[in-house]
């Protein structure tokens, strides 16, 4: 239960529902925070698969809304329904059946390839500890020989790869349990702390799996716990202190500190802030909708992602829905493309905005997608689609992701003008004999040059215009490019090296242009465009002198020319393309 809100026809009373509530037939469950609201949809997600195995009905209206109903903002759900339900049964049912195909347990027992370069990728797996712990809980010595032998004996991994997956396929308990520890371990400890059997070590800065302890009693225990505290709510007596939530009364012995870089610990206040006085208690009914965040998220290979369109519980789930699996390794790509259209599903004309929450390992990102935003990403998803899969990687392990880049420049109202300079500093890397491997073309960066026009021209309703403009600012430069290769190659030179050559002459050059461009420096780019055209005896083309208009102009215009030296120009009477490494 939380802050109430205005549901349908129904206009809901804060004071009336906490006093009269638990006189009530039904709890009444109102959407609030994009936290607690994936916790309904998780819960709404738990109820319906007691409605699939014949445990629950689900009402078809306010006068009729029999075990579980939702209209608008609020979920109705009958209490005495509530109390008599083996929810931690259906609560792991529902877990499991979510996410067991996104594990990398399904991955490794469904492998049909057991060659060096798949065991190399379930490798750290077989390594966890979890392994061991569960083995250890069920007593089970077989799967812990196994696991001791593939570590061992490195010349027959092979065989024992072969071995531990045949004998988790045939071990239907171990596999339900390992299942469930890698569900937890990988998609719950992102958002919980100590919960379950689930713990979290500062000291390694990781989470673990607690030994010896059944995965499933401390769930069980867990919500006959918070029944027994629901039960309490009948005795106004029993509580004596506010639900932070719904303002129900409660208990001090349920917090939100198991809710990771959100909740709230008492013995983590501190005293001058809180006034000594501890006040962030939540009721059990609360408690328990917190328990289900993890199964309202959308779970997308190693993120989790909410998208927060709170209209209505109808809105949410729509949007929250799972996803087909995915063959593409571009999570971020994924996951973007996702909300996006799930956005752009909604008319557009209607939608205010819309938040989105997304959860890796680290931190929760939110961006909040508005109206103009979507109207942007739709005109440009073809040039998004392009650039999708293009990235640098520098140093050992470090990886620059364009699209993520890119995308969340628009969702953050940025220009694109500092990655188009991040980009066109690194394209020549590789070919300096550094550690920096570049995987996008001259060709992307145009795309997201194309992006930022896209923006500009929101209102203006001119993008088409502004963007031919660029594609005729490049071919020029590409056309100065063609008469350096021209005047200096030679029958017994190729193509590649015609081009290095082109390269290597307007290097200096390409560098104070972008230089220019960078600053906003019209002068320096002109003087250095009159003495190239001059040195070449041709005529300087008129699009050049667009940059005077204004700076978007010029930055656009410039930059385009400067994509065009760079071999950025599709020429068709050529038929030929450059190579678009990283694009589709």
């Amino acid at each position: 239960m939380t802050k109430t809100k205005k549901s349908s026809q129904h206009e809901l009373n804060l004071e009336d529902n906490q006093n009269n509530n638990l006189e009530n037939e039904y709890f009444e469950i109102n959407l609030d925070t994009f936290l607690f609201n994936a916790g309904v949809i998780g819960f709404i997600e738990v109820l319906e698969e007691l409605k699939e195995n014949h445990k629950a009905n689900k009402g078809a209206s306010l006068d009729e809304k029999k075990d579980f109903y939702y209209e608008g903002q609020t979920l109705y759900v009958n209490k005495k329904f509530l109390l008599n339900l083996d929810f931690a049964k259906y609560y792991l049912k529902t877990v499991y059946n979510k996410f067991y195909k996104n594990t990398i347990l399904y991955k490794m027992l469904n492998t049909n390839k057991t060659d060096s370069e798949s065991i190399k990728k379930y490798d750290n797996f077989l390594k966890r500890t979890t392994l061991i712990t569960i083995s250890d809980t069920l007593e089970d010595d077989k799967i812990k020989e196994l696991l001791s032998n593939y570590q061992s004996d490195k010349n027959n991994k092979e065989n024992n790869f072969k071995e531990i997956i045949s004998y988790i396929n045939n071990n239907e308990k171990l596999k339900y349990y390992l299942y469930i520890g890698n569900i937890f371990y990988d998609k719950f400890s992102l958002i919980f702390n100590n919960i379950y059997f689930l713990r979290y070590n500062p000291s390694i800065n990781g989470h673990y799996i607690q030994k010896n302890i059944d995965l499933i009693k401390p769930i069980n225990d867990y919500f006959i716990k918070i029944k027994e505290y629901i039960i309490q709510l009948d005795n106004k007596n029993n509580y004596k202190d506010k639900c932070l939530i719904c303002n129900l009364n409660t208990n001090k012995d349920l917090d939100m500190a198991f809710l990771i870089d959100v909740g709230i610990a008492e013995g983590r206040k501190g005293s001058v802030y809180w006034n000594c006085n501890s006040d962030v208690f939540i009721c059990p009914i609360c408690y328990m909708i917190y328990s289900c965040v993890p199964i309202g998220f959308i779970n997308i290979k190693n993120i989790m992602v909410f998208i927060n369109d709170n209209d209505s519980i109808e809105s949410l789930i729509s949007m929250n829905s799972p996803l087909k699996e995915e063959e593409d390794n571009n999570t971020n790509y994924i996951a973007y493309n996702t909300m996006i259209n799930r956005a752009l599903e909604l008319k557009t004309k209607e939608l205010d905005s819309i938040q989105v929450i997304i959860r890796d390992n680290t931190k929760y990102s939110f961006n909040t997608i508005s109206k103009d935003t979507l109207k942007i990403i739709k005109s440009c998803d073809k040039y998004l689609s392009k650039i999708s899969k293009s990235y640098f990687k520098y140093g050992k392990d470090e990886s620059f992701n364009i699209y993520k880049e890119c995308i969340e420049n628009i969702l953050n109202n940025r220009n694109q003008y500092s990655l188009i300079l991040t980009l066109l500093k690194n394209i020549d890397n590789k070919h300096e004999g550094n550690n920096n491997k570049i995987f996008y073309s001259i060709n992307t960066i145009f795309n997201i040059l194309k992006i930022q026009i896209a923006k500009e021209t929101l209102k203006e309703n001119n993008m088409s215009e502004k963007i031919n403009y660029a594609h005729i600012a490049c071919k020029s430069g590409y056309d100065v490019r063609k008469e350096l290769i021209k005047k200096n190659s030679n029958e017994e030179t190729d193509d590649k090296k015609n081009n290095e050559e082109a390269d290597n002459k307007l290097r200096g050059l390409v560098y104070k242009l972008i230089n220019a461009v960078n600053t906003s420096n019209r002068d320096l780019f002109s003087t250095n465009i009159a003495r190239l055209y001059t040195g070449l005896n041709l005529p300087i083309p008129n699009i050049l002198g667009r940059i005077f208009i204004s700076d978007e102009d010029f930055k656009n215009i410039g930059n385009a020319y400067i994509f065009g030296l760079k071999g950025a120009f599709y020429d068709k009477t050529e038929n030929q393309e450059n190579n678009n490494e990283g694009e589709e």
